[in-house]
């Protein structure tokens, strides 16, 4: 024990007391003036000068619970109704029933009140399942928020996989195809038609609404969602958002992008942006008790000699790529920063460590599984014993998520923290190769952010992008320099090298890039890095990368062309119609986060554009364009998958994924969700209101758009089901694509058949099918049959059925539960199965 030399206080351990005996000195500057207790920050003691207040009005006897939004916020709360930090907030105050925690939501009459009071809900019941009063439930939030939305225009409908090119109303077509005036992006700018300048297009300037192909929804006066007449639903359902304590007072945080006017009307005085922390905020949970990590008060490894049997295959047994030395240095810093007294809390349980067998195991798991999927290491020269030890840990603790033996996940939370110890306990001034340093952090940020754990991604962001970022802005712009295609004879080793070191340097700097993009999407954190950045070549095709000599790939390297950058590749099949045919298949997945970053920076030119009615917008025309240049890259994906007999790669779940965000309002469904569980506790009945319209409109009037999402939605689950990597990103994509298919199957006004229950697959009295199973390989004539004219079609899932039938969209969620069961080894698949079991 240790005792207070001043109080003599008795504390079980040594930081505890230095933390006490902090309490005695004179360096707190903030004083309670009723006990003089001495406070270091000014919110601690405002928070402490609450516990003297004497309320006179207080209700709330010893022992109640607080409001849902004190509770959310950890504050004390005086019990009235409503309570004073809700009537300072002017938030809604909402009490728990006494019954449970787990019925700690609105009661289902409430649900009910809320879509009754929805301009033109639909009648039929079994078409409104979400807007139903079931929904008592709880949900885990991990994708970005949308505010206001509006819909598209019907006639610009869709191209989907294969050929399956649709215009709804060819004549009803604009003669002359233009862009609305405005701050567009320098790259932007080369890719209009030429004949795009004759005429400028632009939407109608009338106060909530679009004239002409452009409709829109009239958002109330006072409602928290934007009264920007320029925004459609596809420009506003994509923009990175703040977490929702942060939504009523602006929709994007970075002041220096061109969408950085764009706030709510009803917050324009408040203060968005906070130049000294340019970055946006991991989405918070709204359920502390959902936190798993919160109640672990220990790490422990479990016993090594319980894992090895679980490796029968005598290449893992027998794989030996970390050297004993390595293994040591790795073992030195785990008790240095994890056992015994440490500044690093709490300390693990005990000394056990995993043996170098098993790190090895290890090992050879991130290089089956991780590294097809995030080629940044050049596995033929890959020597863990020369590099620094740092990233032998690194690739060791990513392989803990691969693995499947029955105490892996104890094994990855553990190898989680200990790398993060290990990364912040490095010596400054120790010589550690810059790439190398930047990889082993990528990783581990990579690590905790899909760790399912808030806390644990807001750690990865504070610690490690920044370094990631700074990486990016010095050595990455650094490799835009060109490679000579010429090794003298005998020196080819040496050009090798050199090559190899260049090429690192880029793929790792794409990586972060495109990591940036993703984390935008699914955890809304405001992107640090542009698509001005692109301008380095894309890494390299894979059978370079992977040449195992110098000679082999020389002989490569002088026949293979240059490396097109990301814009130039973006503009040259924005444009020309053209892929480079040698560009990797790492290459074309940076290459579809582009398309996404493009997005975003044109749709926030255009909200700040000048509209004219009857015109198509600019970003409706790209949209259009760039489902054109994901055909082109889907068919070059097609032709691999047939040259590997059946075989699908990764790059085919990026490209179902990206016609489900460009095509649906994502955020505006998930927001729907979590409104409806009362996930997120500051949505109110105006806002959820606002949802349903917003994606009830969605469904209707853009039905094309509608039914293309869907079918990649099926698509997606499809090819998870047959080809899942266990990949950092597939539970999102269940998560995002189950949701998808749970609101069309919910909200769709397309008419049920009344007849008797048949097995028939096609009507006797119509050519068109009667249904379609999206889950299922497709002609391309029926798929364009589906987006083009398919609303009376009934698409169909394995164990479903209809997924527009009475009881579908539950069961809809369950298979997706049950699919992230499966593939979900990263803690993101936990929390994704808990979102989908608890909806």
């Amino acid at each position: 024990s240790f005792q207070c030399p001043q109080c003599h206080r008795v504390f079980g351990r040594i930081e505890h007391l230095r933390r006490h005996t902090n309490s005695h000195g004179e360096a707190r500057s903030f004083r309670c003036a009723a006990c003089n207790k001495g406070f270091n920050r000014l919110d601690t003691l405002q928070r402490h000068e609450l516990i003297h207040q004497k309320d006179p009005g207080v209700s709330k006897l010893k022992g109640a619970r607080a409001c849902k939004e004190c509770a959310s916020s950890k504050v004390r709360c005086n019990g009235t109704m409503p309570c004073e930090r809700c009537s300072s907030k002017n938030v809604d105050c909402v009490y728990p029933s006494a019954a449970s925690p787990a019925q700690a939501f609105d009661s289902p009459s409430s649900a009910v009140s809320d879509y009754a009071s929805t301009p033109g809900a639909s009648e039929n019941v079994s078409s409104s399942a979400l807007e139903s009063a079931a929904f008592p439930r709880q949900l885990g939030q991990s994708l970005p928020y949308i505010g206001h939305t509006s819909s598209y225009p019907e006639q610009h409908a869709t191209n989907v996989v294969e050929s399956w090119n649709y215009n709804a109303h060819p004549e009803m077509a604009p003669q002359t195809t233009g862009f609305v005036p405005g701050p567009l992006p320098p790259y932007a700018q080369d890719w209009l038609p030429h004949d795009a300048g004759a005429q400028q297009i632009a939407l109608s300037p009338f106060e909530g609404s679009y004239s002409g192909t452009e409709g829109s929804f009239d958002i109330p006066y006072g409602s928290p969602f934007p009264r920007d007449r320029h925004a459609s639903l596809d420009q506003l359902s994509r923009r990175p958002r703040l977490v929702p304590s942060l939504r009523s007072k602006t929709a994007v945080v970075d002041s220096e992008s061109p969408m950085s006017q764009f706030t709510f009307a009803s917050h324009r005085e408040e203060p968005t942006y906070s130049q000294t922390n340019p970055r946006g905020s991991f989405h918070r949970s709204f359920t502390p008790a959902t936190s798993y990590l919160s109640r672990r008060r220990r790490f422990n490894f479990p016993l090594s000699g319980d894992v090895l049997p679980t490796f029968q295959d005598d290449s893992y047994i027998n794989f030996n790529m970390l050297s004993e030395q390595t293994y040591s240095d790795i073992y030195s810093s785990f008790t240095t920063v994890c056992t015994g007294l440490t500044a690093y809390q709490p300390p693990y349980g005990s000394s056990c460590f995993p043996s170098r067998k098993i790190l090895n195991a290890l090992v050879k798991l991130y290089l089956d599984r991780f590294h097809p999927v995030m080629p940044i290491l050049h596995h033929p020269t890959l020597d863990l014993n020369a590099s620094h030890w740092i990233l032998g840990l690194a690739i060791v603790t990513i392989g803990s998520h691969m693995s499947d033996f029955e105490q892996s996940e104890e094994y990855a939370l553990c190898f989680d923290e200990f790398l993060r110890r290990a990364i912040s306990a490095l010596d400054p001034h120790e010589s550690i190769d810059r790439i190398t340093l930047c990889q082993a952090k990528l990783l581990a940020c990579i690590n905790q952010i899909y760790s399912g754990e808030e806390s644990r991604q807001e750690s990865a962001y504070n610690e490690f992008l920044t370094d990631l970022i700074s990486f990016c802005q010095l050595e990455w712009k650094m490799s835009e320099t060109g490679f000579s295609t010429f090794a003298p004879e005998g020196q080819e080793a040496e050009f090798w090298k050199r090559w190899v070191q260049l090429e690192s340097c880029r793929r790792t700097g794409y990586a972060i890039w495109m990591l940036d993009t993703m984390w935008a999407y699914q955890f809304q954190v405001q992107p640090r890095l542009t698509l001005e950045d692109g301008k380095m070549p894309l890494p390299c095709q894979e059978v370079l990368w992977e040449t195992r000599g110098a000679l082999q790939w020389h002989h490569i390297f002088q026949f293979s062309p240059s490396n097109l950058t990301l814009l130039s590749s973006m503009q040259s099949l924005q444009t020309d119609k053209l892929l480079q045919n040698t560009m990797g298949e790492f290459s074309r997945i940076v290459l579809l986060h582009g398309f996404y970053r493009q997005c975003w920076e044109l749709e926030g030119a255009e909200i700040q554009s000048q509209p004219r009615p009857q015109q198509m917008s600019m970003y409706t025309f790209w949209r259009d364009s760039t489902m054109e240049s994901l055909e082109l890259l889907e068919w070059g994906a097609t032709s691999m998958v047939k040259a590997a007999s059946g075989m699908e790669h990764p790059t085919l779940l990026h490209l179902h994924l990206a016609r489900i965000v460009l095509c649906s309002p994502f955020q505006s469904i998930c927001d729907l969700a979590y409104g409806m569980t009362k996930e997120d506790s500051s949505m109110n009945s105006a806002q959820m209101t606002a949802l349903r319209k917003a994606i009830r409109k969605w469904i209707t009037e853009d039905a094309s758009k509608a039914r293309l999402a869907t079918l990649h939605a099926g698509a997606l689950l499809r090819h998870l089901h047959a080809f899942h990597t266990n990949s950092f990103y597939e539970p999102s994509a269940v998560l995002l694509a189950t949701l998808t298919l749970w609101t069309f199957g919910s909200f769709s006004v397309t008419a049920r058949s009344a007849g008797p229950s048949s097995q028939r697959r096609y009507s006797d009295t119509q050519i068109r099918p009667m249904s379609i199973a999206i889950d299922q390989p497709l002609d391309p004539e029926l798929a364009r049959t589906f987006v083009s004219n398919g609303g009376e079609m009934q698409p169909t899932l394995r164990g479903v059925g209809s997924i527009c039938g009475v009881g579908a969209p539950e069961r809809v969620l369950l298979e997706g539960s049950k699919l992230v069961s499966e593939i979900g080894r990263w803690g993101s698949g936990r929390k994704v199965t808990r979102i989908l079991n608890n909806l």
